[in-house]
C-alpha cells in the first residue's frame, strides 16, 4: 500500500531483493531472477512496470518485457488470483507494493498461462527483463 492506504508498485521508491515472495506456484526460479536484478542492477525493474495515475485508479499498469530481441507492453489488470481467504494465491512483495505480482502476471500473459510459468529457467526471465543474452550452465 502506498500513502492514505492507495496501491503502490514500488512502495519504497524502488525494488528491493528481499521484496518477492512465492505464493502456490513453482516460479522460484522467476523470483530469484527479480531478487537478483533488484540487488544487481539497480533501477532496471523500475523501468519495467509503469502507470499513470488514471491508469492506477482503473486497476491497470503496463509492464515491458523483451521477446525474441524487441521490447513489448503488455498491459496488466490489478485482479490477481486470491486463495479463500482473499491473499494473493501466487507471487507477493514484502512491502505490499504490486510490482512483484505484476510482473509475474506479465510473465505467465506472455508464455499464455500461470500454469506455463511452472518452472523454468532464470537466464529466459533474465533476458525478458534485461534485453541482454544469458545463458544458462548446468553444473
Amino acid at each position: 500500500a502506498g500513502r492514505g492506504g492507495e496501491l503502490s508498485i514500488f512502495p519504497q521508491a524502488r525494488a528491493q531483493p528481499t521484496d518477492a515472495r512465492q505464493g502456490k506456484l513453482g516460479d522460484c526460479y522467476f523470483l530469484a531472477a527479480l531478487s537478483a536484478l533488484a540487488e544487481t542492477q539497480k533501477g532496471v525493474l523500475e523501468q519495467l512496470v509503469f502507470s499513470s495515475a488514471e491508469a492506477m485508479r482503473a486497476g491497470v499498469s503496463v509492464c515491458r518485457l523483451s521477446r525474441d530481441g524487441r521490447w513489448v507492453s503488455l498491459p496488466v489488470s490489478h485482479s490477481f488470483p486470491c486463495d479463500p481467504d482473499g491473499e494473493l494465491a501466487f507471487a507477493k512483495a514484502r512491502q505490499g507494493g504490486l510490482w512483484v505480482p505484476l510482473l509475474e502476471k506479465a510473465w505467465a500473459k506472455a508464455r499464455t498461462s500461470y500454469h506455463a510459468i511452472e518452472g523454468g529457467n532464470p537466464a529466459q526471465v533474465l533476458r525478458d527483463l534485461t534485453g541482454a543474452p544469458a545463458q544458462h550452465y548446468a553444473l
